[in-house]
Parts: C-alpha cells; sequence; structure tokens
C-alpha cells in the first residue's frame, strides 16, 4: 500500500460539457531533494466524475503519458464507466509514467449527458508539474 500526500491537478470541467476533454499537456519532473528514487515513487490517478440528464448517459475518463513530448500518447489509468447519470469516485494506480502527462474525459451515450469532473494524479513524493 502506497501513501500519496501530494497530487497535482490534470484536468477540472467545471462547466458541464458532452463532448470530449482533453486537459493541457503536464511536464513532469522529479525532485532528487527528497527520501525517493524516481523508480520508487508511486503514481495514482484520482478521478471525480459526474453526469446529469442524456439518454443513457455514460462518462469514461483516463491518464495518459507520453514519452516523446507528446506526439504519441499511452493511455495509463482508466476510471471504471459511469453508466447512467450519477457520480464516480475512484482512484486507479499507476505503473509507469512518462516525462508528460495529460488527462481526458468523454461523455458518451445515446444522447450524452452533462458531464462535470476532476482528474488529479496523486504522487507519493515531490513532483514539479507545468
Amino acid at each position: 500500500m502506497s501513501f500519496l500526500p501530494r497530487s497535482a491537478l490534470l484536468l477540472t470541467i467545471g462547466t458541464a460539457v458532452t463532448v470530449k476533454t482533453v486537459g493541457a499537456n503536464k511536464n513532469l519532473q522529479t525532485s532528487g531533494s527528497d527520501d525517493q528514487t524516481n523508480v520508487q515513487q508511486a503514481f495514482a490517478a484520482e478521478f471525480s466524475v459526474t453526469v446529469s440528464g442524456g439518454s443513457s448517459p455514460t462518462a469514461d475518463a483516463s491518464v495518459e503519458t507520453s514519452w516523446d513530448k507528446g506526439t504519441t500518447w499511452h493511455e495509463v489509468a482508466k476510471m471504471t464507466q459511469l453508466s447512467g447519470a450519477g457520480s464516480k469516485k475512484q482512484l486507479v494506480d499507476i505503473d509507469k509514467l512518462g516525462p508528460m502527462v495529460r488527462a481526458t474525459v468523454t461523455p458518451g451515450g445515446s444522447t450524452p449527458g452533462n458531464t462535470t469532473g476532476v482528474v488529479r494524479l496523486l504522487t507519493s513524493a515531490l513532483l514539479t508539474v507545468s
């Protein structure tokens, strides 16, 4: 079990959306001044998504990473799909991260519902996100 006392905000959707929303690309830099090496550092994604309205609405959320300065993105954490109106909060462990990260939230369904949410990156050691 990991203790993850630090977090970095990857995406906030405060005004409801009905289309895929991709957060800004974030550069990650771990600190050499704490007691954990980069290999020891633990990561998790924190998802908090709410859907209202729509017809058979769904919502998916993920964290993606890139090793090539944002040309190619790889999904490293995915929230279990929210099916129907309501809210979902979930933590998902992340095994590996590249130097860039971003979050996505994708509403779906027959008629996508109004979707809001927050995606954070949680970590066990010092981290700079820019």
